[in-house]
């Protein structure tokens, strides 16, 4: 009677055990259900940060190479107004030069013209020294004849 009542006894709390694990393993499997869903739901938030993240970096692509053209034409208009200030600078060099000699020119002319003025009249005071004295010596030669 004793073994047989041990016997039931062991085969009570086997049979608890198996109850208690049973649960237990049905509470793990749920577990593990949920930890499977939680972990499918971060992998499918995973990949949407990833898409993002991949279209972030397109745009910040674009965006350097939109820079880098603006960089490049902002250069450009850059380089072709120092060109043109360059030219200009040249030109005023030029102009300035041509103006000197221009100047220098008409410097020379208008001492060419004081002395073509000195020379007329140089010439007209001759003439009428000339025409005097001319005068002169045709009074003296008719007082002579």
């Amino acid at each position: 009677v004793d073994l047989s009542y041990r016997n039931d006894s062991q085969m009570s709390t086997m049979e608890q055990n198996i109850i208690d694990l049973n649960a237990e393993l049905k509470e793990t499997n749920e577990k593990l259900e949920k930890s499977k869903h939680v972990i499918n739901a971060l992998r499918n938030e995973n990949r949407e940060f990833e898409e993002d993240l991949v279209k972030l970096n397109e745009k910040m692509e674009d965006e350097n190479r939109t820079r880098a053209e603006q960089r490049r034409l902002s250069i450009q208009r850059m380089n072709q107004v120092v060109n043109i200030l360059e030219s200009n600078d040249k030109r005023m060099e030029e102009d300035a030069m041509n103006q000197s000699r221009m100047h220098s020119i008409k410097r020379e002319n208008d001492e060419i013209t004081q002395q073509l003025t000195n020379l007329a009249t140089n010439i007209a005071q001759n003439k009428n020294r000339w025409v005097r004295q001319e005068k002169e010596y045709k009074d003296k030669v008719a007082v002579l004849e």
